[in-house]
């Protein structure tokens, strides 16, 4: 298990990860095993900027979310950057069979950017074939920890670790990246999350309640981010 926590000084803005807010660690992990000939789906795609970097390396990448107007701004956008080997539709990952979207092979590589849940492990590994790749991005039950509302789509590492092996994959590698602000004064944490328009869209009244406890209490730090970064590999049969 690997795992990297950045402190930052200042505010919320000094966290973010580079221009695209992708982990470099979760490229890295897709360059390895990035070809021409593979096809590859991407679960929980939203308006498509994950795909969108993966695609160019690859034979054909397919898109998948239940929001239609996210969806319709990603096949816009496909339009604008001439792109033909991506396709976007609108499905909910948690409910749809992957293979219904491919005519004949099985998936080499599933991708999952922010958008995880166990039936989602399990489809996943359902529709790739033997030795194909399980690369995802999700939150970690550490972020927003202070709020004492973490996201129901947040996993702790060895409960996920637990479910690709379950699933049936082999895991290569599972990460978490952490970036907590520090503020001088449970002042000024206020300001940046409880009083600057617009929230943050995760924000929601639960949340926001909750950090106004952590502030009232003296807190002057938030977990901003905590995502674990990870690969797996599905086993071939023995």
């Amino acid at each position: 298990m690997f795992q990297t926590i950045v402190h930052w000084k200042g505010g919320w803005r000094d966290a973010e990860h580079g221009e695209s807010g992708m982990s470099p660690t979760l490229m890295a992990l897709f360059q390895p095993i990035a070809s021409p000939g593979h096809y590859a789906i991407d679960l929980g795609c939203g308006t498509g900027d994950f795909t969108f970097r993966v695609a160019p390396q690859l034979a054909h990448v397919i898109g998948i979310d239940r929001d239609a107007e996210a969806v319709e701004s990603a096949q816009e956008d496909t339009a604008k950057r001439g792109m033909d080997n991506v396709t976007f539709f609108v499905a909910d990952a948690e409910r749809v069979d992957y293979r219904e979207f491919l005519t004949s092979e099985p998936y080499d590589l599933v991708t999952a950017h922010l958008c995880l849940s166990p039936a989602m492990v399990e489809k996943s590994c359902a529709a790739l074939r033997p030795g194909g790749r399980f690369l995802f991005c999700a939150l970690e039950s550490g972020q927003w920890q202070e709020t004492g509302a973490p996201s129901r789509y947040a996993f702790q590492a060895q409960e996920l670790r637990r479910l690709l092996e379950q699933a049936g994959f082999d895991v290569e590698y599972l990460g978490i990246e952490t970036d907590i602000l520090e503020y001088a004064s449970p002042e000024e944490l206020a300001r940046d999350w409880l009083e600057r328009l617009p929230r943050p869209r995760w924000m929601n009244e639960a949340r926001s309640r909750g950090l106004s406890e952590h502030v009232g209490r003296g807190g002057q730090r938030i977990t901003a981010r905590s995502h674990l970064i990870g690969r797996a590999q599905k086993r071939r049969p023995a």
